[in-house]
């Protein structure tokens, strides 16, 4: 997928992460609109549009998706549902599923384990 200049990138959290991505975005060309539960969150101040809500809030989240190019998220902590219901509108990246892991430390190990890593083990 090709991502123009200009284009509007949709990051989902609003914290110091956010942030700074956004910034980088913004020396790329590429425009940020923050989708966070919390006013006034550090993304907000560096982004062309902020939308807050609950991230359970089906409406808002569905308003918000239609507003961006494409989705990434800054943290954890949020609902894999919201990405999937996203996943229908816009590209997610990286996916539902990576996030999905990473909110669960066994999940994650397990990943790394089986998929990436293959772990060597030293013997000792």
């Amino acid at each position: 997928m090709s991502l123009v200049p200009g284009s509007i990138i949709g990051i989902v959290g609003g914290g110091q992460l956010g942030r700074m991505m956004g910034l980088a975005a913004a020396e790329l060309g590429y425009r940020v609109h923050i989708l966070t539960d919390q006013k006034d969150s550090p993304a907000s101040h560096v982004s062309v549009k902020t939308t807050v809500a609950e991230y359970t809030d089906s409406e808002a989240i569905q308003h918000y998706v239609q507003s961006v190019d494409v989705v990434t998220f800054e943290f954890e902590n949020i609902p894999v549902q919201i990405l999937d219901m996203m996943s229908g509108y816009r590209a997610i990246h990286p996916s539902s599923q990576v996030l999905y892991v990473t909110q669960n430390r066994v999940r994650e190990n397990n990943s790394f384990e089986n998929k990436v890593f293959k772990r060597q083990i030293s013997g000792k």
